[in-house]
């Protein structure tokens, strides 16, 4: 690894000289911006809702460079809940067969589980007027 690139992976300034890299979207967004920009959508299947009677958790697609502090203080800025902890997973895209047997792949995808800690209650229906 080159000096230029050490510098710029720990958030220093670089050379004047380097070429800027294409970042992503996502990293160049304010920390207020970002907060929104993190959750992407609630995940709802029967697993979660079971997993939410159970153990009270929700989840939600993030996204893929979303870290689990992000995803923590997003719920919990956003929703007004106290979150106890998070767990994150890579989705892999799903490989489906379309006309004439040609194959397509569906985008991979980040999924977080959030347990809320006890008391606490996530009503999606009631963000939705």
């Amino acid at each position: 690894m080159s000096p230029a690139t050490s510098r710029l992976r720990f958030g220093r300034k670089a050379d004047a000289q380097q070429a800027p890299t294409v970042a992503e979207p996502l990293a160049q967004l304010t920390r207020e911006e970002r907060r929104y920009a993190v959750l992407i959508e609630p995940h709802v299947t029967e697993k979660v809702s079971d997993l939410g009677d159970s153990s009270n958790q929700v989840a939600f697609k993030v996204a893929k460079d979303a870290t689990k502090r992000e995803i923590r203080l997003a719920v919990e800025n956003l929703f007004g809940v106290k979150v106890a902890n998070v767990t994150t997973l890579n989705v892999k895209g799903k490989s489906k067969r379309t006309l004439r047997y040609k194959r397509t792949k569906l985008k991979d995808w980040k999924k977080a589980y959030v347990r809320l800690q006890d008391g606490e209650n996530l009503d999606f229906t009631a963000l939705e007027t």
